[in-house]
């Protein structure tokens, strides 16, 4: 594995770090949210979450 696959996977799991924080900031200050918000919001978070789980093999 080269060096710049390992930092690009790095970064990239920043970026999906980043991602999720602002999702989970965004359920927990708008409890007032409609449900269908609320499931696209989970549903990026997740997205996130399986993304860094895929890019942890090229760590």
């Amino acid at each position: 594995m080269t060096n710049r696959i390992l930092g690009l996977s790095e970064i990239l799991i920043q970026g999906y770090d980043m991602g999720i924080i602002k999702g989970v900031k965004l359920l927990n200050q708008s409890p007032e949210a409609s449900d269908e918000v609320k499931d696209i919001l989970n549903g990026f978070i997740a997205f996130q979450e399986n993304s860094i789980n895929r890019l942890k093999k090229f760590l």
